[in-house]
């Protein structure tokens, strides 16, 4: 198994053991300090791995560190690596320096809300550089759409200032995704913007505009500030839901 692969089944293992950290509590003191043998712990470590190996997390032609965005990028995780969650469809999360939460856009269901700061799939958080964020999604070479104070969507360019830069993806099948042209950002930004601004959620209809002919949308948007980093970043996921 590849380096990357180890790496995100390490991750998945830990998450799964996380989860099991309730029904852990429940055991008994004198069995939890009891310490264990060596072949005990290569036993448990193999099954961890074991285990890991059976979910297909991500394509081994990916790799969430240095492709502009994968699947893997609608995952969160809080700065100590305790919680995580996965953005489900029609959905986005919202980061900043003192919660993070997420919501759905057609308000069908409620979200959530975590205490503090969280980071992307990528390592990212609100304490890096908007050049590191630039660069991890590939903005110096795929271009973003800036907002402007006025309220206008220019091309964004290094050094500008703006309200806000966005950067997009789109999918045909959910797994490969491919970075948007500047004016399908634009023409998206100009859908789900006023629909947000009105508050009442984004409905079918408008998430069917946006995502077009694609399977899924995902759409970063970075808030800049003075000092070079971030006040909020937002990851938002539109999905083509099966009429099913």
């Amino acid at each position: 198994m590849s380096i990357k692969n180890r790496t995100v089944a390490l991750f998945s293992s830990i998450c799964v053991c996380a989860s099991m950290f309730t029904a852990c509590s429940k055991t008994k003191l004198a069995d939890v300090n009891k310490p264990l043998s060596d072949e005990e712990i290569n036993s448990r470590y193999e099954e961890i791995f074991s285990d890991s190996e059976q979910v297909e997390l991500l394509d081994e032609t990916q790799n969430p560190i240095v492709d502009n965005f994968t699947t893997v990028d609608f995952q969160f995780t809080d700065l100590s690596d305790e919680i995580a969650f996965n953005l489900p469809e029609n959905s986005y999360a919202s980061i900043n320096l003192s919660s993070t939460n997420f919501s759905f856009f057609d308000n069908s269901a409620s979200g959530e809300s975590f205490e503090g700061s969280f980071k992307t799939s990528k390592g990212l958080g609100l304490s890096n550089t908007l050049t590191e964020h630039i660069a991890a999604y590939k903005i110096d070479q795929y271009g973003a759409v800036a907002l402007l104070a006025d309220g206008t969507y220019p091309d964004y360019s290094p050094g500008a200032v703006c309200t806000r830069l966005t950067c997009g993806y789109s999918s045909q099948d959910g797994l490969e995704f491919s970075a948007l042209p500047i004016e399908e950002i634009r023409r998206i930004l100009a859908v789900r913007d006023p629909a947000q601004t009105a508050g009442t959620g984004i409905g079918t209809d408008k998430i069917s505009e946006i995502i077009g002919s694609s399977r899924t949308v995902a759409l970063i948007d970075l808030y800049p500030n003075e000092a070079g980093t971030l006040n909020q970043l937002t990851i938002s996921r539109f999905d083509r839901v099966s009429q099913d």
